[in-house]
């Protein structure tokens, strides 16, 4: 299982990907996914903190292969199917559905990571 430092140190590249900020960037409404990606390849070569995030396993996956592939489920279908969302229990206020678009998608896929990542960093504090 990674550190808490591994793990802080991936939700904040997170943070910064949900702002679209890369270095001397403004910000943008558009996720930078190619950040995290980036982030994800350094990972796989530096041998030490690979064997961190290989030694968890999420739904018979190790973290790591479970962290790349989340990332490619940004089309609606696959994404929905990820996130257990069925189109037709999306909440309207007055009558106005929200718009599920490539963005929107985005967003939440890298929430629901920064989730998962949360939620290993409190079971890792918890078991000591």
């Amino acid at each position: 299982m990674p550190s808490n430092a591994q793990i802080s140190r991936f939700r904040s590249i997170i943070a910064s990907a949900l702002l679209g900020q890369s270095r001397g960037e403004q910000e943008n409404d558009e996720p930078d996914l190619q950040r995290v990606r980036n982030y994800l390849k350094d990972i796989a070569f530096r041998e030490a903190v690979r064997k961190q995030y290989t030694k968890a396993i999420i739904e018979g996956q190790t973290l790591l292969e479970w962290l790349e592939n989340a990332l490619g489920k940004t089309g609606p279908k696959e994404w929905e199917d990820m996130l257990g969302l069925d189109p037709s229990d999306y909440f309207q206020l007055g009558g106005v559905k929200p718009e599920v678009n490539d963005t929107f998608r985005k967003k939440y896929l890298l929430r629901y990571i920064d989730a998962v990542l949360a939620a290993l960093a409190k079971k890792r504090k918890e078991v000591g």
